[in-house]
């Protein structure tokens, strides 16, 4: 019945039977009884416990053998690690601060609100720390302030935790922050910045032997391969990472290349590989409590349904996924989700509702991810030349062009489409034609299907030339 009895006695001295009703009354019930000073020992006890779950050891085993046990039992702790920060703090036990911090972190990655986490490691703002803790800190919290949008406070507090970590010899620390300020400059539009970065924690994990972070490494290497249209060394990296994922136990890397991969086969125009790879990357999401994960997939599953015909099912997956990256506060996915449903309900003949679509992602991408508001803005540009607006359009697309540059091949090669929609209309078929051959060019050079959305985008522009 889950009752309990305490034995209480009265000002008489007479005993007596108290019936408690659960053990968190009994806790209170005893917590009453102890002195100040014995209570704040047994918080700070209690504090130091749940600090496990944030050591950098506890950390770097959620991506090895037997780690989904291990997430599942961190995001049971959540609340205790949030009151565990509070009274270390209380008691200037800044390290285990820190470490309950970091494990509310690593759950709060996983499923959000970031906000919070956020404010939980800012916390630790100027506490006096060991200089690994204080790069450790500094990494997630570059980390949330990334996915919060914060970009310029990200790059900084990266830029920070990478400078200690490398002070102090913390290599592990150095490696994830790189990969950390290569994700983030990469979104910024500089790929090739991005790229050196991952190339220098390729090599310092390797010097060290430190085989899960390669394999995190390779995936990223992988997806900036896959976006600059270097599709067969891109599919050698993202079979590299999930071969060392499934060695180490890594299967949240697992879920990212299989995810990634699915934009890949996307882009080619293989969309039954793309849904396969999807339903694979979602099942592994759910698997390891990643709603953060989950949000990105329905996303790209949407998009899927609807280059498959499937449109009703492809407005249900946006709505889905736009509640939940809402609710984790990660205002990338939601400008990125915003574009896309934008360009289905184009499709279905809504211009007025896909251009307010637009806007809001662009306002949205223009600060956390450039590239992509370039590409809606060559969305943007398709309503404005149906309208006739031929001098609008085409600042669109510059505009579009200097921001996608070379980060994203498929946005690039669609971009040029548009611009050759827009020279027909004008009248310039010559300049219409040279736009459509550097956009089949792209297409050639990566073996891209004419049933992809480049490839329709390609014949649709080829029929206008023809007439």
């Amino acid at each position: 019945e889950r009752s309990l009895v305490m034995v209480q006695k009265d000002k008489g001295g007479s005993a007596r039977l108290t019936l408690l009703t659960s053990v968190a009354e009994y806790a209170r019930a005893r917590h009453a009884e102890l002195s100040e000073a014995a209570n704040q020992a047994a918080g700070l006890r209690h504090a130091r416990h749940y600090a496990k779950l944030g050591s950098w050891d506890y950390l770097s085993s959620l991506s090895t053998t037997g780690s989904v046990a291990r997430r599942w039992r961190q995001h049971g702790e959540l609340e205790n690690l949030v009151v565990g920060v509070d009274v270390a703090l209380d008691s200037t036990d800044v390290e285990t601060a820190a470490r309950c911090a970091l494990g509310a972190a690593s759950v709060l990655a996983q499923h959000g609100p970031f906000l919070r986490a956020e404010a939980i490691l800012k916390r630790l703002s100027g506490k006096p720390m060991g200089a690994s803790t204080q790069g450790q800190v500094l990494y997630y919290l570059g980390w949330m302030l990334r996915l919060n949008g914060q970009i310029s406070a990200s790059k900084a507090a990266t830029e920070e935790a990478l400078e200690i970590s490398r002070q102090c010899g913390d290599t592990y620390c150095e490696i994830v922050a790189l990969g950390s300020l290569a994700m983030l400059i990469r979104e910024q539009g500089d790929a090739s910045g991005a790229l050196q970065h991952l190339e220098r924690a390729l090599s310092v994990a390797q010097t060290n032997g430190y085989k899960m972070p390669q394999g995190s490494i390779l995936g990223r290497l992988a997806l900036l391969k896959a976006e600059r249209g270097e599709v067969p060394a891109a599919l050698e990296y993202y079979h590299q990472a999930i071969a060392l994922a499934r060695e180490t136990g890594n299967r949240g890397e697992e879920g990212i290349c299989t995810g990634n991969m699915t934009m890949l086969y996307f882009d080619l125009g293989e969309f039954k590989l793309a849904h396969t790879h999807c339903q694979e990357a979602l099942k592994i999401s759910l698997e390891i409590g990643n709603q953060r994960g989950r949000g990105i997939l329905l996303g790209h599953l949407a998009r899927i349904h609807q280059n498959l015909g499937d449109t009703d099912k492809a407005l249900a997956l946006f709505s889905e996924a736009l509640t939940i990256v809402r609710e984790t506060g990660e205002l990338r996915m939601e400008g990125l989700t915003l574009g896309y449903l934008g360009i289905l309900l184009y499709s279905q003949g809504e211009p007025d509702s896909a251009e307010e679509h637009f806007n809001k992602a662009i306002s949205i991408c223009d600060t956390v991810i450039p590239p992509a508001a370039g590409y809606f803005r060559a969305m943007l540009a398709r309503i404005r030349s149906d309208q006739g607006e031929l001098s609008e359009a085409r600042a669109l697309l510059d505009t579009a062009k200097q921001l996608i540059q070379q980060t994203h091949w498929a946005s690039l090669a669609e971009s040029h489409c548009n611009s050759a929609r827009v020279e027909l209309l004008a009248g310039d078929t010559a300049k219409a034609i040279a736009y459509l051959s550097e956009a089949e060019a792209i297409a050639a050079k990566t073996g891209t299907k004419p049933g992809s959305v480049l490839g329709r985008a390609i014949a649709e522009v080829r029929a206008l030339i023809s007439d």
